[in-house]
This record gives structure tokens, sequence and C-alpha cells, in this order.
């Protein structure tokens, strides 16, 4: 009976022998497959990080080009607004000779001086007058020459014709 104990133990650690090796290999080919699958997912990211990134450069690029065509085309915009403009003006200009813009300006002119000569707090006319001319002949004075002056002067920088054109019609 110990005999076939003994035979029963050393067939049983045989056994153990051939359990512990391939629990030992399986546990190693769990191991190396757990590190084959942790590889497959760093590999899978790092191709997925890489393809998002040409996806977004490419987004990025074609974003720029419709940016560029956009900004072409304001640019366009803007230089046929710009002539449409000027051409406008020039018409304007054709037609009444800026008038409108030259009365503007002469009215601010006249309106400046005249604050000007009102706030002015010395004598307009000389105190005395010596070699026996007098401003009164021919009914000027020194105040009526300077508004004179003033308005020719506004009438010159203005470049302005004051005059009526023969022919032309009263609007009323």
């Amino acid at each position: 009976m110990d005999v076939q104990t003994s035979i029963a133990d050393a067939k049983k650690a045989e056994q153990r022998v051939i359990t512990v090796t391939k629990n030992g290999e399986a546990d190693a080919a769990k191991s190396k497959w757990d590190q084959e699958v942790i590889k497959a997912k760093a590999v899978t990211e790092a191709q997925q990080k890489y393809e998002v990134g040409v996806i977004q450069a490419k987004q990025g690029f074609e974003v720029a080009q419709w940016e560029r065509k956009a900004a072409v085309q304001n640019k366009q915009k803007n230089i046929l607004d710009g002539q449409g403009e000027a051409e406008k003006r020039k018409l304007i200009l054709s037609a009444d000779g800026a008038l409108e813009m030259k009365l503007d300006a002469m009215i601010q002119i006249q309106q400046a001086w005249a604050t000007a000569l009102g706030n002015y707090g010395g004598n307009i006319v000389p105190s005395w007058i010596s070699g026996g001319q007098s401003y009164t002949q021919g009914g000027s004075n020194a105040a009526n020459d300077f508004m004179n002056l003033m308005n020719m002067q506004a009438a010159k920088n203005l470049n302005l014709d004051m005059s009526v054109p023969a022919g032309a019609k009263s609007p009323r």
C-alpha cells in the first residue's frame, strides 16, 4: 500500500509540475497578451492623434483658403464702393461746381472773421489822420475796406464766381 501511495504521490507531483508549468506558461502568455493589448492601444491612440492632426491641418488650410477668398471679395467690394463714391462726387461737382460746399465754406469764413472782428476791443479806424486825406471821401472807411478785402479773399480762395450767367432764369 505504501508503494501504491508513493506512486500516486509521485504521479501527483508530476501532475503538479505539469500544472504549475502550464499555469506559468498561461500566466506568461496572459502577461504577454496584456502587453500586446497595451501596445495596440498606444499605437491606435498615436495613429488616431496623427489622423486627427492631419484632418485639423486640412481643415485649417481650408478655413484659411475661405478666409482669403472672403478677404479678396471684401477688397473688391471696397474698391467698387470707393469707385462708386468717387464717380458720385465727380458727377455732383460737375453738375453744380461744388456750389453748396463753396457757399458753406464761405459762410464759415465770414462768420469766423466777423466773430473775430466783433470781439476786437481796439479801434477799428485810426483815432487821428494826417496828410489832409479823409476816409469819408467816396463813402469808404477802414472797417468797410476790411470787410471788402475779407470777402474778396474768401471768394478768391474758393475760386467762386458770384456773377449770374447771361440768360439764366430765376427759379422763382
